[in-house]
């Protein structure tokens, strides 16, 4: 399976920025970098057991909203998504003071994805942009618990990526990943929740929704609480909606 390759990828509405920074310039080396990742993958010994893929919508906003327990998970994902990925990677990937650094922001930048400023006030520049990556009909990768479990167990949603849904009318595909082996990971997508859903909740209801799916496919226990990592980017969210409102 390749990664979905449209060749109407400039439309109607696709500002010259956008089409710049997360169609043109990424086009290539988004696909590169799928296929070394799957070559990886393959001959590293590592196996992705894949649920639910026929489930996927094929074209408009999409959000996968996934747990998030080990660094590879987002190469996972994006392995199997059947649509280029942009996702919401945290800052400090992209400010490392050294050549590997500036050699990984780089390749962050090529493949269309999205710095993520943990500090408190700066969290809306990485939101604005994944709200621009919907409005043009693209897909989201989100790890709505912020960070990842330190124990393996499943932490409670910041309500950002419903937020952002629900601003954008993107469909919300729960995602969780599973390691019931050493060297197997698991991908389960889960039922897509239609925007016709989402309007009617509150962010904290969408959250929680997705939360609970993601719960039923992988069987982790509840941590009752956010993870400790994310609280300073959960309230530097908070902040910006509340300025807009």
């Amino acid at each position: 399976m390749a990664v979905a390759c449209s060749l109407d990828f400039y439309e109607k509405g696709t500002t010259v920025k956008y089409f710049l920074r997360h169609r043109l310039l990424t086009f290539v080396p988004y696909r590169l970098g799928w296929t070394i990742c799957w070559f990886a993958y393959r001959f590293s010994g590592w196996r992705i057991d894949v649920f639910g893929a026929e489930k996927l919508p094929k074209r408009g906003p999409v959000i996968y909203a996934a747990n998030h327990l080990e660094f590879h998970d987002s190469i996972a994902l994006g392995l199997h998504a059947r649509r280029q990925l942009s996702f919401l990677a945290k800052s400090e990937y992209f400010n490392k003071g050294s050549l590997m650094g500036l050699l990984v922001t780089i390749g962050f930048l090529l493949i269309g994805q999205i710095s993520t400023d943990r500090s408190g006030g700066k969290a809306g520049n990485a939101l604005d942009e994944a709200s621009e990556v919907l409005s043009h009909g693209d897909a989201v990768g989100w790890h709505f618990e912020g960070t990842r479990s330190p124990d393996g167990l499943l932490y409670d949603a910041h309500t950002s990526f419903a937020r952002v849904a629900q601003a954008t009318e993107a469909i919300v595909v729960p995602v969780a990943f599973v390691y019931p082996a050493d060297k197997l990971v698991e991908v389960h997508f889960g039922d897509p929740i239609a925007y016709s859903v989402l309007k009617r909740l509150k962010p904290y209801e969408v959250a929680e929704l997705v939360v609970t799916r993601v719960q039923e496919m992988s069987g982790q226990q509840r941590a009752g609480k956010k993870a400790t990592v994310g609280r300073k980017i959960g309230q530097a969210i908070l902040d910006v909606f509340k300025k807009s409102e």
